[in-house]
């Protein structure tokens, strides 16, 4: 699936992340998973005030990547990422059985008409599985608004080196400091850090600390592909954000949004 739409961002390095620890909640098949903190950046979509997480779905602080997760599906996977263990295709990712559009009907596998489904139901959406209430997984339109934050001078984007509470660098389990991009709003002072945690194929993790690569809940539609791929935030060190589509499969990562009003 190709990458798609980027937009511009000011790039900054600094080393300015920290961590702190939490206490576990809830736990999905594999991995405790830990309530994040409902950040406030003065964002808003359709009137709402939509709030992001203080940290990726399945981590216990802002510097660690969390779970990582195939699109549509609620727990991770110790079988591997790839379209023979995905739940919703066949073994090579032409035929799909839930998410597909009518107009996309050569892609599906049922005996009536495809579903026409373009977002994932709370059933199969990650952070409202595992952490409940007024958490979900961001839309499309969601991560389209934190992207064109940029444009605007109250906010500010950079990319950094993760460090702890006592300025140390963090660093990941190959040995290397962890990069990611803060946003920050600077009207007060609130901010997120979302590391670049690369993404799962098979049992391989890729680009890590180059790539980012955050599930939306949103389907890929028309120019960017078939019902094979999904979108997401992509995030590339020194490089333009943007949305991305890539295919369901992949295991990514999850920012989760909390919403007070539906």
């Amino acid at each position: 699936m190709k990458q798609s739409l980027y937009l511009t961002l000011a790039v900054m390095l600094a080393m300015t992340a920290s961590c702190t620890k939490t206490d576990p909640l809830v736990k999905d098949n594999n991995h405790p998973v830990v309530k994040p903190e409902a950040v406030d950046l003065g964002i808003q979509v359709g009137g709402k005030p939509i709030k992001w997480a203080s940290f990726n779905l399945g981590a216990t602080n802002e510097c660690e990547y969390g779970n990582y997760y195939a699109w549509g599906e609620t727990v991770t996977k110790k079988d591997g990422y790839n379209w023979n263990t995905y739940s919703y295709a066949n073994a090579v990712g032409t035929e799909f059985t839930k998410y597909c559009l009518e107009s996309q009907d050569e892609w599906w596998a049922g005996t009536r008409n495809a579903d026409n489904a373009a977002v994932l139901k709370s059933s199969d959406d990650a952070a409202k599985k595992n952490l409940k209430g007024k958490w979900r997984m961001p839309t499309l339109d969601e991560v389209l608004a934190l992207l064109y934050t940029q444009k605007l001078s109250n906010y500010k984007w950079e990319y950094e080196e993760a460090i702890d509470e006592d300025y140390n660098e963090v660093k990941n389990v190959y040995g290397n400091t962890i990069y990611g991009v803060r946003i920050t709003y600077k009207d007060t002072g609130a901010s997120i850090f979302l590391p670049l945690g690369g993404r799962i194929i098979d049992k391989s993790p890729e680009e890590v600390n180059e790539l980012g690569y955050y599930w939306t809940s949103s389907l890929s539609t028309g120019e960017d592909g078939g019902p094979d791929g999904a979108y997401c935030l992509g995030l590339e060190i020194d490089e333009p954000a943007g949305r991305w589509s890539i295919g369901r499969y992949y295991g990514a990562l999850v920012r989760p949004v909390y919403v007070e009003e539906e």
